[in-house]
């Protein structure tokens, strides 16, 4: 008997795992074998599944969401872009969406979250998945989410992010120059008063000026005593930079800098796959 089917029979026999974590799927993993994994797992709340080379299998989705009604955070990685429907989980709250290369997924799928999750949808993560401009105004419509983390993102489709006002943290990336950008994120930071972490990734592109005017202008103007932000500057690499950027800042119960990759509880690292397989 193949040594991935051994596998995938064993699995049927952990009835109440609620955290699951499959690096890998075989290409030539039946239909059947498949579904099996998810056989009796009705008490499962957190699936992190990289497909790898069985991308092809992302369409059984729809059988997993059946077999597992309590999940409430998916992770998946180098799935099938082309798919259209996640399927219907009752109480998914966080999604991490994943590929090792930078990829496009199809404009169909964010419409069917936004029908299905627009109000359930807390968090919302999209690693190496690049978002075109005339897909950003779907996310308007996740009215809770409290986290959205997207590298890259269209940085000219800032704006579009003031209406996510029950955002607590904001991660982005992006490749394109953008001037006077901060303007932008002030007013991000002025809509979204819950907004507890901005961090702003190592290939975000800001000339010093615009950092000094982001940092100088938030802690002048912000008007809210009972909120200590965290702004996590990953870009800024210079120590000279730095320095008179952490001189700008008087308060830290007003603000508070960062220059690595810091975190917070909405935007730690949910899985450590490394796009290979466990069936070879």
């Amino acid at each position: 008997m193949p040594k991935q089917i051994i596998v995938v029979e064993q699995l049927q026999y952990f009835s109440k795992l609620e955290a699951l974590d499959l690096d890998g799927i075989d290409h030539s993993l039946s239909v059947s074998a498949f579904e099996t994994i998810f056989h009796n797992k009705d008490q499962l709340r957190s699936l992190m599944l990289n497909f790898g080379r069985g991308f092809r299998q992302t369409v059984q989705l729809l059988q997993v969401a059946k077999n597992c009604p309590r999940l409430n955070h998916i992770t998946l990685e180098n799935f099938d872009a082309r798919i259209r429907d996640l399927g219907t989980f009752r109480n998914l709250q966080s999604l991490h969406l994943i590929f090792s290369r930078i990829a496009e997924i199809n404009t169909d799928f964010y419409r069917s979250l936004v029908k299905q999750y627009s109000a359930s949808l807390q968090r919302l993560h999209l690693t190496s998945v690049r978002v075109r401009v005339d897909q950003v105004h779907n996310f308007r419509s996740f009215c809770g989410l409290k986290s959205f983390d997207c590298n890259p993102y269209p940085v000219q489709s800032l704006d579009e992010l003031c209406h996510l006002t029950s955002l607590e943290c904001l991660a982005l990336d992006c490749v394109e120059p953008f001037p006077n950008g901060s303007r932008q994120l002030l007013d991000i930071l002025k809509e979204c008063s819950n907004l507890k972490h901005l961090k702003l990734g190592s290939r975000w592109q800001m000339a010093s000026e615009d950092c000094e005017r982001l940092v100088g202008s938030y802690v002048n103007q912000s008007e809210d005593p009972s909120r200590t932000l965290l702004m996590s500057l990953v870009f800024v690499e210079n120590p000279d930079i730095r320095a008179k950027l952490m001189n700008l800042v008087s308060d830290p119960n007003i603000l508070r800098l960062s220059f690595g990759e810091t975190t917070c509880d909405h935007c730690q690292a949910d899985t450590y796959s490394k796009c290979d397989t466990i069936f070879t």
